[in-house]
């Protein structure tokens, strides 16, 4: 509920409509975060886009200085003052990226080099916490809701799309539970 407050319509379309405009998307994040942002990668490779992402700092950075005017980052962090998210920022500015923040409620460096900015529910204390539970599940919604609105834009074609692929890989992949067994064959 927390993280639905936070969500301004405006900037969950102008985001989506970064993500339609992009060549590449660029995912940037640390530590826990890695697997929310594969996640996120995996669901957009079913549908045909382009999702960028490294756990390795150095090939983040890299990254960055490939990326260009056609693209677009989205960028994680909790405090929004994480230095080695931020040193990528400043790069993907300066190369004409579009940037999407992911990051806690109020001003902060990172919001600042941003294009548009989400809200994650920030309750969780930074160092006295007993695990990212709240955060967690904040960017990962966030990052469903991105993914589903952008599946939304051309629902049908990307429907299509993701069931023809699907088909082509998993072949004639059965189940013996009914309901699942018709699911996958519709």
């Amino acid at each position: 509920e927390d993280t639905f407050s936070l969500i301004d319509h405006d900037t969950l379309q102008q985001a989506i409509q970064i993500l339609k405009k992009s060549h590449h998307i660029y995912i940037y994040a640390i530590e826990n975060i890695e697997n929310i942002a594969k996640n996120f990668k995996y669901k957009m490779l079913r549908i045909g886009k382009t999702v960028i992402f490294e756990e390795s700092f150095g090939n983040q950075f890299y990254h960055s200085m490939n990326a260009n005017q056609n693209d677009c980052a989205i960028l994680i962090s909790y405090s929004g003052e994480t230095s080695s998210v931020i040193k990528i920022a400043k790069i993907l500015k300066a190369n004409g990226v579009k940037i999407i923040t992911i990051t806690s409620y109020g001003e902060n460096e990172l919001n600042t080099l941003a294009d548009t900015s989400l809200t994650i529910s920030s309750r969780e204390a930074m160092q006295s916490k007993i695990a990212n539970f709240t955060t967690e599940y904040s960017i990962s919604l966030i990052l469903d809701i991105l993914y589903s609105c952008y599946f939304g834009l051309n629902y049908k074609e990307n429907l299509d799309y993701k069931i023809s692929k699907t088909k082509a890989f998993e072949g004639n992949r059965k189940s013996p539970l009914t309901l699942i067994e018709k699911k996958l064959n519709t």
